[in-house]
């Protein structure tokens, strides 16, 4: 649920301490898919990722994470 969630974007900021700047956003299949270079204390940082949400209203339904 939402709290398992925060629980972990919480830990992963804090052992990680990543940083995402988005390179570019796209609409395909009812997806929201963004691209972003993320940089931190992780091996192969900085690296290009790519971000696919499923959205409904103001609610992400599912993430992907690539």
């Amino acid at each position: 649920g939402r709290q398992a969630i925060r629980n972990w974007w919480l830990a992963a900021k804090a052992k990680y301490r990543h940083h995402a700047e988005p390179i570019g956003m796209e609409q395909a299949g009812g997806k929201t898919i963004v691209r972003a270079t993320v940089t931190g204390n992780f091996p192969g940082s900085p690296a290009v990722l790519t971000f696919t949400f499923g959205l409904a209203g103001d609610r992400i339904t599912d993430l992907e994470i690539g």
